[in-house]
Formats: C-alpha cells, sequence, structure tokens
C-alpha cells in the first residue's frame, strides 16, 4: 500500500523538459536553414546553367547538321535579339541565314527560346569576353566565331560567362573557345 502512495502520476512533459526540447529543435533547425539554402542557390544556378549549356550544344549541333549559320542571343521577348540587352533577359537561337548575328523573324527560323532567368541571378562577362556580349554564334565546322559575311568566316569567339545567384555568389562559369564548351563550377 506504501508504494502506491509514493507513485507520481506522470501524463505530460514538465515545463523544463518542454523548454529543453524546443531548444534543441531550434538548434537543429537554426543549423539546417542554411545548408538548405545553399542547396536551393545550387539546384538554381545548375538548372539555369543546364538551360543554357543546352541550348549552346543544340545550337552547334543544329549548325554541324544543317551545314549554316546558328546563332544564340540574348532575346527580352523570345523572338528577336535584343542588341545591348543582357543575357539574363532570356535567349533564343536562330538559324542565321545572312550571319548578321542578330535574327530577321520574316526570314529565319527560331530554333529555341528561354524565357528571363529569375531574379537575382546574373550573367557576368569578363573583359576578355566581350565577343560573347551579344551572341554565340556557330558555323558551319561547329566553331564559335564572330558572325560576318559568310557561315565560315568570322573570328574565332571565346569568352567566359558566369552565371551565379547574386545573393550567395554560388553558380558556374561557362567557358566558349572555338567549338569547346566547358562549365566549372564557381563560389565568389
Amino acid at each position: 500500500m506504501q508504494g502506491l502512495h509514493n507513485r507520481r502520476e506522470t501524463d505530460g512533459f514538465t515545463l523544463v523538459e518542454l523548454v529543453i526540447t524546443l531548444a534543441v529543435a531550434a538548434i537543429l533547425v537554426s543549423t539546417a536553414v542554411p545548408s538548405f539554402v545553399q542547396l536551393v542557390s545550387n539546384t538554381h544556378a545548375t538548372r539555369i546553367t543546364n538551360d543554357f549549356v543546352t541550348t549552346l550544344h543544340a545550337a552547334r549541333g543544329e549548325a554541324v547538321k544543317r551545314n549554316v549559320r546558328v546563332t544564340v542571343c540574348h532575346s527580352a521577348n523570345e523572338k528577336t535579339c535584343n542588341p545591348g540587352g543582357k543575357w539574363t533577359d532570356g535567349w533564343i537561337s536562330f538559324i542565321d541565314l545572312n550571319n548578321s548575328g542578330t535574327r530577321q523573324p520574316a526570314t529565319e527560323r527560331l530554333l529555341q527560346s528561354h524565357g528571363k532567368a529569375d531574379s537575382p541571378f546574373v550573367f557576368d562577362l569578363g573583359a576578355a569576353s566581350l565577343p560573347l556580349q551579344d551572341y554565340i554564334s556557330f558555323s558551319p565546322d561547329g566553331m564559335a566565331r564572330i558572325a560576318a559575311g559568310s557561315a565560315l568566316s568570322g573570328a574565332i569567339q571565346t569568352g567566359k560567362l558566369e552565371l551565379r545567384n547574386a545573393n550567395t555568389g554560388v553558380g558556374r562559369d561557362v567557358a566558349i573557345t572555338g567549338g569547346s564548351i566547358k562549365v566549372k563550377e564557381v563560389h565568389s
């Protein structure tokens, strides 16, 4: 009988137990959130880069397959090039029949289009990458060349575009050297 009187009923948590549990949970959440934000930023950078590089590879392949110049340029309306604009406005690829680096909608076939890149995503060009400022044009031999004259003329285009999240600095470098397209992860 004495054992029954000393037994305490425990139907719930004490205030101390609840506070300790909440403190541990808060610590776990505070360490997980930055990792999650980094993961989302990295995934976003990868997606935009993959979209851009896929467009470049497809344009190069079409140029070789069709034996014509195919150009990728930035575009705000997904139909025509936007000289002086930004790559974050979006981009298009098209068969560049007149080798000008800009699309003539009435005569030049649109191959692909991509809408505006989500904010805070940016494309940065280095000073040595000015040939890539408005367009990237692939000739029938698969080389990136400045659009001039005929399909096979023009200086080789080389340069680097850095695609990154402006808030976190996570991104990718897309280096173009002639017909080669290489991607490298960067952290600014």
